[in-house]
């Protein structure tokens, strides 16, 4: 009977042992998938703070980046306010000469050249109309006329209205190339 319970035992503490056994594995499993799962959610977690992170400092930088753009535009405008109030007390100046209303003449026959003078209109500056007779002199049946506004500031712009081509030589046009280029040269062009 000893050996007949001694078997009976051996064979429960198998059972129980591979009962054991199949229970450890499951607990490791499950185990194991909970930590997946955390881990996974962890790390969904991780990224979503990583993004808000990122997408916080990045509209840090475009704030600073857009307040550094505006500082730099006012200190451009400054800038081109102050070199080009410069020029333009020197072209009143130069306006006050003699040597204004040969330039202007020359001007005058650079845009009839490039128009044509069949049909010439010429456009002065209200403040420039006492040359009016200098250039109708210059140019026979040409119409001196008054630019309208006060845009023009000085220089001549041309029209032929036979062709119905114009130019502009006005001291204003001039100055806006001249302020292009200044940004190109001076590196002061924003992009």
């Amino acid at each position: 009977m000893a050996d007949f319970s001694n078997l009976i035992l051996n064979e429960a503490k198998e059972q129980r042992g591979q009962i054991l056994s199949e229970v450890e594995a499951e607990k490791n499993k499950v185990i194991q998938d909970k930590e997946l799962e955390f881990l996974g959610e962890a790390y969904e977690d991780i990224q979503k703070a990583v993004a808000r992170c990122e997408k916080a400092g990045n509209e840090r930088v475009l704030r600073v980046e857009m307040d550094l753009k505006k500082g730099l535009i006012h200190k451009r405008e400054a800038i081109i306010e102050e070199v080009f109030r410069g020029v333009r007390e020197k072209i009143d100046a130069f306006k006050k000469t003699p040597a204004y209303a040969d330039w202007l003449v020359k001007l005058a026959q650079k845009a009839a050249e490039e128009v044509g003078r069949d049909g010439l209109e010429l456009y002065l500056a209200a403040e420039d109309m006492a040359l009016a007779p200098v250039l109708e002199a210059q140019f026979a049946g040409a119409a001196v006329l008054q630019e309208e506004g006060d845009s023009q500031i000085g220089g001549v712009m041309a029209k032929n209205t036979a062709r119905n081509v114009f130019c502009d030589y006005s001291i204003a046009a001039m100055l806006e190339q001249q302020k292009q280029d200044f940004l190109k040269i001076s590196g002061l062009s924003i992009r």
